[in-house]
């Protein structure tokens, strides 16, 4: 049988675990976003979005081509194109965690020093690179004159940048320590 274990902190439970687990886990209550349970969720959408501006960039070019509609102004098209580059990197580096924690879990790999220290990298460019694009994209957009929509989206696009790096730094994923 297991028994559970508690550490209480002024009346209150700060962290829990069992005999089994007590060696390496405890368990400690969730706080922010985690903790209204809106973490994951926001997170797949902002995913979502991510991938939404990536797929936007060759599909809003094939269509303009297809219609003969008149090719974007240059600061816009600019604006477009590294927001979906780095909407790309973003979901690259997303992906090369969840692969990385999955090989981990699955112990399948020795010698993952190399792979670690990459995939940080690519965090830290994907992530804050994908952010200040995504900032620099929705400034050149508000000092555009006309196209709300463009506008909205490049909003959208910030905030989902936003919630990425708010994740990737809560959660340790940027840096070049082991502690996530």
């Amino acid at each position: 049988h297991d028994l559970l274990e508690a550490k209480v902190v002024d009346g209150k439970v700060v962290a829990w675990s069992t005999d089994v687990l007590a060696f390496a886990f405890a368990y400690e209550p969730l706080h922010g976003l985690a903790g209204a349970g809106l973490e994951v969720p926001l997170l797949a959408a902002s995913l979502v979005l991510l991938l939404a501006g990536a797929l936007a960039w060759p599909i809003g070019a094939a269509a303009r081509k297809w219609y003969g509609a008149a090719p974007l102004p240059a600061a816009v098209r600019s604006g477009t194109r590294w927001t979906a580059i780095a909407s790309i990197v973003a979901l690259a580096a997303a992906l090369a965690w969840a692969g990385l924690f999955t090989v981990v879990a699955n112990l399948t790999m020795n010698h993952l020093d190399g792979w670690l220290h990459a995939v940080q990298a690519l965090a830290l460019v994907g992530f804050v690179g994908g952010w200040l694009v995504a900032a620099w994209n929705l400034a050149r957009r508000v000092r555009t004159p006309g196209r709300r929509g463009a506008t909205l989206w490049a909003a959208l696009q910030f905030l989902a940048g936003t919630l990425v790096l708010y994740v990737a730094f809560a959660y340790h994923l940027i840096g070049f320590a082991a502690g996530y």
